[in-house]
């Protein structure tokens, strides 16, 4: 097995029925999810979205599909307020139940050496716990539980 996190991505995503694994681009999350970051996404209901989880949407006016991936921070009567981690600023979109696709549940990217293998894979684990591990270089996953929050995404 090689160090793939397209492959891992994959494995997560078919735990549950209706995940998706895309790849992230852009800067707006970092330094937790550089470009390139493989991401699994699942449809959790509106009622279960809280402040701190990291959720994807449509931008208005943008191309067909254009998708954002940012940390929910405070509900409003209009939709929740979302912001990169590398942002100075919320975005001005809302995220709302129409524009909104998923939440992040796992996250993967190829470790590096002398990279931090703790931030490669973080996967939702049953009760909310998260796993948080890293491939080696043979391709297998090493790792923890953990009580980490939700996970980060990125434009």
């Amino acid at each position: 097995m090689n160090n793939n996190p397209w492959t891992a991505a994959e494995t997560v995503a078919r735990l549950a029925r209706g995940r998706t694994v895309v790849v992230g681009q852009g800067e707006s999350m970092l330094p937790l999810y550089p470009a390139g970051t493989v991401l699994v996404i699942e449809r959790v209901a509106w009622s279960q979205l809280r402040a701190g989880m990291t959720v994807i949407y449509e931008r208005e006016g943008g191309l067909a599909g254009e998708m954002v991936g940012h940390v929910l921070t405070t509900q409003e009567a209009r939709g929740w307020v979302a912001q990169g981690l590398n942002n100075d600023d919320p975005d001005d979109m809302r995220v709302t139940p129409g524009n909104y696709v998923g939440t992040v549940v796992a996250a993967f990217r190829r470790v590096t050496p002398g990279g931090d293998p703790a931030t490669l894979l973080a996967a939702d684990m049953p009760r909310g716990a998260m796993m948080r591990a890293a491939l080696d270089q043979g391709g297998v996953a090493r790792g923890r539980p953990t009580k980490t929050g939700s996970l980060g995404s990125m434009e």
